[in-house]
């Protein structure tokens, strides 16, 4: 029942830190809870570009804001692949 609960929170807090960070080559984010409590996050993209690098920086800086300690590990950045971790936060359709 607590791994539900964390999923759900963390899957709140990624979402929540999503908003106004996204555009048009973002293709999924995920996140999977590691042993130990540690949250590894990852960006599939169909181009990466500094403005995309510069919301995964805010998503990134949100998303740690929100945690009661220090657990999130720096994100996994993937070009063109539709592979997505454990937890699918967005997912761009068609």
């Amino acid at each position: 029942m607590n791994d539900n609960y964390e999923v759900k929170f963390q899957c709140i807090n990624l979402r929540d830190a999503l908003i106004r960070n996204l555009n048009d080559n973002f293709i999924t984010v995920s996140f999977e809870i590691i042993d130990g409590g540690d949250v590894q996050t990852k960006f599939t993209l169909s181009a990466i570009t500094e403005k995309e690098m510069e919301y995964i920086e805010d998503i990134m800086a949100e998303f740690s804001l929100r945690q009661f300690k220090n657990t999130v590990l720096p994100p996994k950045i993937v070009l063109n692949s539709y592979s997505a971790l454990e937890n699918v936060v967005f997912s761009k359709s068609g």
